[in-house]
């Protein structure tokens, strides 16, 4: 659905693309109910309208204002929002997950020009911050240290109360 809600012109023709698709490559398409195809039709439509279809590098991704008001008076504060960004494109969407961090495979990569030292400094202030966070340490020839990102979290104002 998401493939081909750019080329319709309506959400009726990309549910009838899709119980077309179903009738040449499915093994059984009448196990596939219509009421599912015009389901799958109208959620891949509406995300279409609302602009959020995310098909290779055109996603978008939400960052939290918080981490940038902690960074922006630290002395690295540069360095540390480009590597926060980063990581958050490619981590944010399952908080608290562990992931490396090599510096040599996301330069190799592309995802760093910084160099060994300001990469190192970027990522000591993100854990300084606490929008970062130590996973699991490292242990000689078993496993790397592993990170992750963190909720950031603010004062309460006084008239919110904190959610259990």
């Amino acid at each position: 659905a998401i493939s081909r809600v750019a080329h319709v012109t309506d959400v009726d023709e990309l549910a009838a693309n899709l119980r077309a698709f179903c009738l040449d490559y499915c093994e059984n398409p009448a196990t596939i109910a219509d009421s599912e195809i015009v389901e799958i039709a109208d959620w891949a439509w509406k995300k279409r309208l609302e602009g959020k279809l995310y098909a290779g590098g055109n996603g978008e991704f939400r960052l939290p204002r918080a981490p940038f008001d902690a960074l922006k008076d630290v002395p690295n504060a540069s360095d540390a929002i480009a590597l926060y960004v980063t990581l958050h494109a490619s981590h944010g969407h399952i908080p608290g997950r562990p992931f490396p961090l090599d510096h040599g495979a996301m330069r190799k990569t592309r995802y760093t020009d910084l160099s060994l030292r300001r990469f190192n400094a970027a990522r000591d202030t993100l854990l300084n911050v606490g929008v970062l966070q130590v996973a699991q340490n490292h242990s000689a020839g078993k496993r790397k240290r592993t990170y992750r990102l963190m909720r950031f979290r603010t004062e309460l104002l006084e008239n919110v109360s904190e959610l259990r």
